[in-house]
């Protein structure tokens, strides 16, 4: 099986931010996901620049992923909050749904 790239991208931002207990409190891991490099004056306006971004994208992931059907939201949570297996879930199709919505929603280029 074979995931879009840029669905498993933004999955994959998605994901650390609902799987990490502090995202309900504000925080995001010390690196950010979305950005390579930068143009602030210091690293820390930059980590906060980036965290701001990178938390944006995720609640709008968030809501795509509440709009599509529960099939997919299943294989979704399954593969990238759970176990990351491949096997039982139809992960392929569900990321390739949630790509089209998420397009539909500007979400994704």
């Amino acid at each position: 099986m074979l995931i879009d790239d840029e669905a498993d991208r933004l999955l994959r931002t998605w994901s650390i931010w609902a799987g990490n207990e502090s995202a309900t409190r504000g925080g995001f891991p010390t690196r950010s996901v979305g950005f390579a490099t930068g143009g602030s004056g210091s690293a820390d306006a930059f980590d906060q620049m980036c965290d701001a971004a990178d938390k944006q994208q995720a609640r709008a992931i968030d809501t795509v992923l509440d709009s599509l059907p529960s099939y997919a939201k299943v294989a979704i949570y399954k593969f990238y909050l759970q176990d990351g297996e491949l096997t039982s879930t139809p992960i392929e199709s569900a990321a390739l749904e949630f790509l089209a919505a998420a397009k539909r929603r500007g979400v994704a280029p």
